[in-house]
């Protein structure tokens, strides 16, 4: 979950569960993007958008979200352009929903791609995936509200900044900087940005 500049608690809901022993008890849905008001009493539900097409092929692959607040100053709702741009690491995509024109697109990069197999080992057991964009982060906004987008894949040891400009305008070439590679086993799978000191965190 994501608390966005307007008190807007956003859930991506992915519409099934992975268990698939489990899928017979719980019905398979559309995935979804929910948003709730925690201004208010009880958090109502505000916003609700389904994602189809490309955008919602293969939910069980999406992994972090950020959410985009280009004009966070205005009061109304209604004049808040809000974008959310969500990574899926088994289709190697990036997701842009524009919520203003109620339409979500879905890019394709190199530098989203997984750079290898990643290793981790759990109760004892070795496993072995290959993780396409996984984390995503916005640095801070410029006078036109545009902001560089931090992101990585999960087996990857490179970090990539994009900028939001391109990723708002549907059928824009993008056009990543490689920011730096962490080095031997950092592979990582989310990461966030502190305003105030200006830093990335990783989480490996």
């Amino acid at each position: 979950p994501v608390i966005d500049d307007c008190r807007r608690l956003w859930v991506l809901d992915v519409g099934i569960v992975e268990n698939e022993a489990e899928r017979k008890t719980y019905p398979i849905k559309k995935p979804s993007l929910i948003a709730f008001d925690l201004t208010k009493s009880n958090y109502p539900e505000i916003h609700r958008y389904e994602l189809t097409g490309e955008a919602g092929k293969n939910p069980l692959g999406y992994g972090g979200f950020a959410v985009d607040v280009v004009n966070p100053k205005r009061s109304s709702d209604k004049n808040v352009k809000t974008y959310v741009y969500i990574a899926n690491f088994d289709e190697n995509s990036l997701i842009v929903y524009d919520k203003s024109k109620g339409q979500a697109w879905s890019l394709k990069d190199d530098s989203f791609k997984p750079e290898g197999v990643t290793t981790f080992t759990l109760n004892g057991k070795e496993h072995k995936f290959k993780a396409g964009i996984f984390g995503i982060a916005l640095g801070d906004r410029n006078k036109e509200g545009n902001r560089p987008a931090y992101y990585l894949a999960g087996s990857s040891t490179k970090l990539y900044r994009l900028d939001t400009k391109l990723l708002k305008k549907k059928g824009s070439k993008l056009e990543p900087k490689l920011i730096g590679d962490r080095g031997f086993k950092t592979e990582a799978i989310a990461l966030a940005y502190d305003p105030e000191t200006k830093v990335l965190f990783f989480a490996e």
